[in-house]
Protein backbone atom coordinates (compact mmCIF):
# COMPACT_ATOMS: atom_id res chain seq x y z
CA UNK A 1 0.00 0.00 0.00
CA UNK A 2 1.40 3.64 -0.90
CA UNK A 3 0.03 6.69 -0.87
CA UNK A 4 -0.98 8.86 -3.93
CA UNK A 5 -1.47 12.62 -4.89
CA UNK A 6 -4.55 13.56 -3.22
CA UNK A 7 -7.45 14.32 -5.42
CA UNK A 8 -10.55 16.68 -5.36
CA UNK A 9 -9.80 16.54 -1.06
CA UNK A 10 -9.58 13.00 -1.02
CA UNK A 11 -7.05 10.82 -0.37
CA UNK A 12 -5.69 8.16 -2.17
CA UNK A 13 -3.42 4.55 -1.42
CA UNK A 14 -2.85 2.47 -4.25
CA UNK A 15 -2.96 -1.49 -2.79
CA UNK A 16 -1.73 -4.74 -4.33
CA UNK A 17 -4.37 -7.56 -5.01
CA UNK A 18 -3.68 -9.12 -1.54
CA UNK A 19 -3.49 -5.76 0.35
CA UNK A 20 -7.35 -5.65 -1.11
CA UNK A 21 -8.28 -8.94 -0.08
CA UNK A 22 -6.72 -8.38 3.52
CA UNK A 23 -8.39 -5.00 3.86
CA UNK A 24 -11.82 -6.11 3.16
CA UNK A 25 -11.38 -9.46 5.42
CA UNK A 26 -10.28 -6.89 8.23
CA UNK A 27 -13.01 -4.61 8.00
CA UNK A 28 -15.36 -7.68 7.73
CA UNK A 29 -13.89 -8.46 11.40
CA UNK A 30 -14.91 -4.94 12.88
CA UNK A 31 -15.83 -4.26 15.45
CA UNK A 32 -13.58 -6.59 17.26
CA UNK A 33 -13.31 -5.58 20.71
CA UNK A 34 -16.25 -5.58 23.55
CA UNK A 35 -18.13 -1.58 24.14
CA UNK A 36 -15.65 0.02 26.61
CA UNK A 37 -17.52 0.24 29.94
CA UNK A 38 -19.32 3.49 30.62
CA UNK A 39 -18.99 4.06 34.36
CA UNK A 40 -18.37 7.61 35.23
CA UNK A 41 -17.31 6.65 39.34
CA UNK A 42 -17.85 3.38 40.91
CA UNK A 43 -18.61 5.18 44.32
CA UNK A 44 -21.35 7.56 43.05
CA UNK A 45 -24.63 6.13 42.84
CA UNK A 46 -26.92 9.61 42.35
CA UNK A 47 -29.29 9.09 39.73
CA UNK A 48 -27.74 12.07 38.25
CA UNK A 49 -24.27 10.25 38.00
CA UNK A 50 -26.49 7.29 36.45
CA UNK A 51 -27.99 9.48 34.12
CA UNK A 52 -24.99 10.01 32.87
CA UNK A 53 -23.18 6.62 32.49
CA UNK A 54 -26.72 5.51 30.75
CA UNK A 55 -26.02 8.72 27.67
CA UNK A 56 -22.65 7.54 27.66
CA UNK A 57 -23.00 4.02 27.23
CA UNK A 58 -25.26 5.17 24.44
CA UNK A 59 -22.94 7.85 22.62
CA UNK A 60 -19.77 4.63 22.69
CA UNK A 61 -23.02 2.15 21.11
CA UNK A 62 -23.48 4.87 18.84
CA UNK A 63 -20.65 5.00 17.75
CA UNK A 64 -19.55 2.15 17.45
CA UNK A 65 -22.55 1.50 15.08
CA UNK A 66 -21.17 4.57 12.83
CA UNK A 67 -17.87 3.09 12.98
CA UNK A 68 -19.30 -0.17 11.85
CA UNK A 69 -21.52 1.02 9.33
CA UNK A 70 -18.51 3.33 7.75
CA UNK A 71 -16.56 -0.27 8.07
CA UNK A 72 -18.82 -1.97 5.38
CA UNK A 73 -18.71 0.94 3.47
CA UNK A 74 -15.01 1.33 2.95
CA UNK A 75 -15.41 -1.75 1.19
CA UNK A 76 -18.08 -0.37 -1.73
CA UNK A 77 -16.89 0.74 -5.10
CA UNK A 78 -16.88 4.53 -3.85
CA UNK A 79 -13.86 3.81 -2.08
CA UNK A 80 -12.12 0.29 -2.83
CA UNK A 81 -12.15 0.38 -6.15
CA UNK A 82 -10.35 -2.43 -8.74
CA UNK A 83 -8.13 -0.96 -11.42
CA UNK A 84 -6.34 -2.99 -14.24
CA UNK A 85 -2.94 -3.78 -12.24
CA UNK A 86 -4.25 -2.52 -8.76
CA UNK A 87 -6.86 -1.23 -6.52
CA UNK A 88 -7.20 2.06 -5.49
CA UNK A 89 -8.43 3.35 -1.67
CA UNK A 90 -9.87 6.91 -1.43
CA UNK A 91 -11.02 8.36 1.76
CA UNK A 92 -11.56 11.98 2.92
CA UNK A 93 -9.25 12.44 5.16
CA UNK A 94 -11.97 11.99 8.17
CA UNK A 95 -12.27 8.54 6.62
CA UNK A 96 -9.26 7.84 7.14
CA UNK A 97 -9.49 8.98 10.94
CA UNK A 98 -12.11 6.70 11.11
CA UNK A 99 -10.15 3.99 9.32
CA UNK A 100 -7.44 4.31 12.12
CA UNK A 101 -10.11 3.94 14.87
CA UNK A 102 -11.31 0.88 13.17
CA UNK A 103 -7.82 -1.11 12.55
CA UNK A 104 -6.75 0.34 16.41
CA UNK A 105 -9.78 -1.46 17.20
CA UNK A 106 -8.57 -4.47 15.38
CA UNK A 107 -5.58 -4.38 16.26
CA UNK A 108 -5.77 -3.85 20.72
CA UNK A 109 -8.79 -6.58 20.27
CA UNK A 110 -6.41 -9.24 19.10
CA UNK A 111 -3.92 -8.34 21.51
CA UNK A 112 -6.47 -8.20 24.44
CA UNK A 113 -7.47 -11.85 22.77
CA UNK A 114 -4.02 -13.22 23.21
CA UNK A 115 -4.13 -12.20 26.49
CA UNK A 116 -2.05 -8.52 26.47
CA UNK A 117 1.40 -10.31 26.16
CA UNK A 118 4.29 -7.92 25.93
CA UNK A 119 6.84 -8.25 24.30
CA UNK A 120 3.93 -8.64 21.63
CA UNK A 121 4.27 -11.91 19.44
CA UNK A 122 5.30 -13.32 16.42
CA UNK A 123 4.40 -16.21 14.30
CA UNK A 124 6.42 -19.11 15.52
CA UNK A 125 5.65 -22.64 15.61
CA UNK A 126 3.61 -24.24 18.07
CA UNK A 127 1.09 -21.34 18.43
CA UNK A 128 -2.96 -22.95 18.36
CA UNK A 129 -4.49 -22.29 15.24
CA UNK A 130 -6.78 -19.04 17.22
CA UNK A 131 -3.02 -17.20 17.97
CA UNK A 132 -1.81 -17.59 14.66
CA UNK A 133 -5.37 -15.94 13.18
CA UNK A 134 -5.17 -12.91 16.30
CA UNK A 135 -1.27 -12.64 15.53
CA UNK A 136 -1.96 -12.71 11.55
CA UNK A 137 -4.63 -9.62 11.92
CA UNK A 138 -3.24 -8.04 14.74
CA UNK A 139 -0.02 -7.72 12.41
CA UNK A 140 -2.14 -6.86 9.34
CA UNK A 141 -4.08 -4.29 11.10
CA UNK A 142 -0.69 -2.44 12.30
CA UNK A 143 1.24 -2.22 8.92
CA UNK A 144 -2.28 -0.94 7.01
CA UNK A 145 -2.17 1.59 10.31
CA UNK A 146 1.73 2.42 9.24
CA UNK A 147 0.77 2.73 5.84
CA UNK A 148 -1.64 5.54 6.96
CA UNK A 149 -0.16 7.47 8.92
CA UNK A 150 3.32 7.31 6.85
CA UNK A 151 4.15 10.28 5.94
CA UNK A 152 4.64 11.75 2.18
CA UNK A 153 7.99 11.51 1.02
CA UNK A 154 10.05 15.00 1.68
CA UNK A 155 10.13 16.33 -1.23
CA UNK A 156 6.51 15.81 -1.51
CA UNK A 157 6.94 13.80 -4.80
CA UNK A 158 3.78 11.56 -4.12
CA UNK A 159 3.24 9.39 -7.29
CA UNK A 160 0.34 9.41 -9.36
CA UNK A 161 -1.68 6.54 -9.98
CA UNK A 162 -0.50 4.34 -12.85
CA UNK A 163 3.42 6.08 -12.53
Amino acid sequence: MRQLRPRDNRLLYRLEAREAVHLKQLLAHFPFTPPPPSEVTKTDSRAEVQEREELLAESLREHRRQLKRLAHALTGPEHLMELKSCWRLALSPAEREFLLQILNDIRVGCWEGLGRPEPLPCLKGGLEPREYALISLMHIAGAFEHHLLEAAEPDGGIPALGE
